[in-house]
């Protein structure tokens, strides 16, 4: 898509730049690796998903390697498909070459990261397990796949009472948008909340 490479080649050009003086001085420094939230792909179960994913690939590698030159740490979103979609399995492949986890779900979709003090834990779609009946959307490719099982033993491990910042990232909001589709229930929301 051309304007992920535009976007791809402006964030390669940052390093070296200078701040506006609205938010301060210094000089952009390079990223330690970009977050991406989901949605990889437009339709993970579609019959171009294979050459898309390709696409998607070459432009933002896993480790640098990619059009972006950034470690990438990306999640799947509703539009990446279910499970056995070529999105869900390319980035439990991609999750083993991944540098510096932290920790890896058994399916390879989940997986956490440490910054310096701050852990990083992915959590794909949303922090939920099972099938709750509030949820509006109950198809495959809405399926948590554990991420919260993930989320609370990963926590426990590496986290515990230490008092470490943690960020959470997932494809789903807050927002009303999110909760008033159903993409996941309040019940998803509660429960990743305690």
């Amino acid at each position: 898509n051309g304007g992920n490479r535009i976007t791809i080649d402006f964030m390669n050009a940052l390093p070296g730049v200078n701040y506006p003086d609205s938010i301060g001085s210094g000089v952009v420094r390079t990223p330690r690796g970009v977050l991406h939230c989901g949605d990889c792909i437009n339709d993970g179960s579609g019959p171009y998903a294979a050459s898309v994913w390709t696409l998607f690939t070459n432009d933002f590698g896993v480790n640098g390697e990619g059009r972006l030159c950034y470690p990438v740490f990306e999640i799947l979103g509703n539009h990446d498909g279910g499970s056995g979609c070529v999105p869900q399995q390319g980035v439990s492949a991609r999750t083993r070459c991944r540098n510096g986890l932290t920790a890896v779900s058994t399916n390879g979709l989940h997986y956490s990261f440490d910054w310096e003090r701050v852990h990083f834990v992915c959590l794909n779609l949303y922090g939920g397990s099972g099938d709750d009946p509030s949820r509006g959307f109950r198809q495959i490719w809405n399926d948590p796949q554990d991420s919260l099982g993930f989320l609370r033993a990963d926590l426990e491990k590496h986290v515990g009472s230490s008092g470490r910042p943690v960020v959470v990232y997932q494809h789903y909001g807050f927002d009303g948008f999110s909760a008033g589709w159903g993409w996941w229930s309040s019940n998803d929301r509660t429960r990743l909340y305690q």
